[in-house]
C-alpha cells in the first residue's frame, strides 16, 4: 500500500495542516459550510495568483472547468486581475 505521506521525520504532512486550520476555523465559531467557504475561495485565490490571473490555467490546476470557476470567481466577489490585493487584509468572517 502506497502512502503520500512523506516518509522523512519532521515534514509536515497535508492530513497535520489541515487538522491546524480546521481547529483555527472551528475556534472562530464557522460552521461547515463557512468552512468549505473559506477553503475554496482561498484555493481560487492562490490558483489565480499562481496563474497571474488566467482563469483558464487556474481552473486546469483545480481541476474544473473555466465557466465553472469563473462563477465561482464572481460568487466570491474576487477578480482575476487583482485577487492577491482582494485576499490580503481580510479575515475569514468577512469573507462569508
Amino acid at each position: 500500500e502506497e502512502s503520500s505521506q512523506p516518509t522523512h521525520q519532521g515534514a509536515e504532512t497535508a492530513v497535520d495542516i489541515f487538522g491546524r486550520t480546521y481547529r483555527h476555523l472551528l475556534d472562530e465559531g464557522l460552521s461547515l459550510r463557512a468552512m468549505k467557504k473559506v477553503v475554496e475561495r482561498e484555493c481560487i485565490v492562490r490558483a489565480l495568483d499562481a496563474s497571474q490571473g488566467n482563469i483558464t490555467q487556474a481552473a486546469k490546476v483545480l481541476g474544473m472547468k473555466r465557466p465553472r470557476l469563473s462563477q465561482l470567481v464572481k460568487e466570491h466577489g474576487l477578480s482575476a486581475n487583482n485577487t492577491a490585493f482582494e485576499s490580503k487584509g481580510e479575515s475569514h468572517a468577512s469573507r462569508n
